[in-house]
């Protein structure tokens, strides 16, 4: 089921800032993106994963997995309303009510497909909402995640979860910093010893 291709009839409404929060406020959706995407994030943050696209597309792909078993479990929806892809060419998606929701790490490069044109331009038979979480440079911290609305490049709408209500699972791998002991600094012969404000 290809859930991103081009409408044959143009929609009728436009996209509601206030219909979708109505959306979001009558389930449990907002709680379920949240638990999945810091799941995974802990998942990708404890394995030994050197190459930051590797990561990347690792934390993408554990993130819809857990997206799509939970949100399945819950039966908020049904197993031919969710398209995983295999390649990198097609997008992680599903059908939620009345909108398609894409997920995607924030800042990430797009392949220029047919399939990027219509979430860029919204040309699908249902509004298109992204679900990007944002991490920091050394993965050791997850940052944010945010519902967006976006119509030719431009942000029109953005919905933040606010980090300090997402449950589960710990946000940062702060942990791994607890414990590194103090580093013991030997000379060279011959270098001198030179103290900074003591």
């Amino acid at each position: 089921m290809n859930i991103l291709q081009n409408t044959l009839f143009p929609r009728e409404n436009e996209f509601s800032p206030e219909g979708f929060e109505s959306f979001l406020a009558s389930r449990e959706f907002e709680s379920i993106v949240s638990d999945s995407i810091q799941q995974a994030f802990n998942c990708v943050s404890q394995d030994d994963i050197e190459v930051k696209r590797v990561k990347s597309d690792v934390m993408n792909s554990k993130s819809f997995c857990y997206l799509r078993d939970q949100l399945l479990a819950s039966g908020v929806v049904s197993e031919n309303n969710v398209s995983m892809s295999a390649s990198g060419n097609v997008k992680n998606c599903f059908v939620c009510g009345d909108y398609i929701f894409v997920l995607c790490k924030e800042g990430a490069s797009q392949n220029d497909t047919s399939i990027t044109d219509n979430i860029n331009n919204q040309s699908c038979d249902k509004d298109i909402i992204l679900i990007k979480y944002l991490i920091n440079s050394s993965w050791t911290e997850l940052l944010a995640i945010r519902f967006v609305y976006a119509l030719g490049g431009s942000v029109v709408y953005s919905h933040d979860i606010p980090l300090s209500t997402i449950s589960g699972v710990a946000l940062t791998n702060r942990s791994i910093i607890d414990n590194v002991e103090s580093a013991k600094v030997t000379l060279k012969p011959g270098i001198k010893k030179h103290v900074v404000n003591e």
